[in-house]
């Protein structure tokens, strides 16, 4: 009886002519339902649900999902979808873009390039650098690409002056933790370097920096879940 009570309420709720929520069913699979519960036939309305429910898909794949996929929302749910895989991950490759900089103080030097670490899930450290830049206005537009960073952890930057010595002039840093929690694919962000790696006294340097999930990674989460519903 509880179970004919439960079909009844998805019944008038969804099948019926009149129902609130009805969906777009045929007269072939709505009768037999109908028929199925007034006659109290708990096999049969087991049975003509499971019909109602594979035309449905069917009215989905063949019109529904593929005008809703060339719809500007779709891509929406897609990257809103991938965004919510990778809340749950520890670990990601990212790409930061380095974009521009600019030399406020003259005493910080005038040739720069920007190192950038990021710990990985092994503990071990990926390092990429800039190519340097002697303007007064930097211009690097250069994107540095990291197969594994981690998510909780700080990506640093350190600012190299000088064409031929190595040396470190100036400390900045971005939280990945941060830039997760936001939800967002792609974050930009506006840095001021420090002397020191405690950043408590600023040089006169500052990077336009974009810290972004890398492209093919995202479309690789939302292939895998596609094979897997196709399966």
């Amino acid at each position: 009886m509880e179970m004919q009570n439960e079909a009844q309420g998805i019944y008038d709720k969804y099948i019926d002519v009149k129902a609130p929520s009805g969906v777009n069913l045929s007269a072939r699979v709505r009768k037999p339902m109908h028929d199925n519960l007034k006659e109290g036939k708990t096999k049969d309305m087991l049975q003509s649900l499971i019909q109602c429910k594979k035309e449905v898909m069917d009215m989905v794949e063949r019109d529904s999902l593929i005008r809703f996929k060339s719809h500007a929302l779709w891509d929406d749910c897609v990257r809103d979808a991938s965004v919510a895989k990778v809340l749950k991950l520890k670990d990601a490759p990212v790409d930061v873009y380095v974009k521009g900089g600019m030399i406020i103080n003259e005493t910080a030097g005038r040739s720069f390039s920007i190192k950038v670490i990021v710990k990985r899930m092994n503990r071990k450290t990926d390092t990429l650098r800039t190519s340097s830049c002697g303007a007064k206005k930097c211009s690097w537009f250069e994107q540095l690409k990291f197969k594994d960073a981690r998510l909780d952890e700080d990506l640093n930057l350190e600012l190299i002056g000088g064409k031929l010595i190595d040396r470190v002039v100036g400390y900045a840093s971005i939280s990945l933790r941060d830039f997760q929690r936001s939800g967002k694919l792609r974050q930009s962000y506006t840095l001021e370097f420090y002397k020191e790696k405690e950043q408590k006294k600023k040089i006169g340097v500052q990077a336009d920096i974009d810290v972004a999930y890398n492209l093919q990674f995202l479309d690789a989460l939302r292939n895998v879940d596609e094979v897997y519903e196709t399966a």
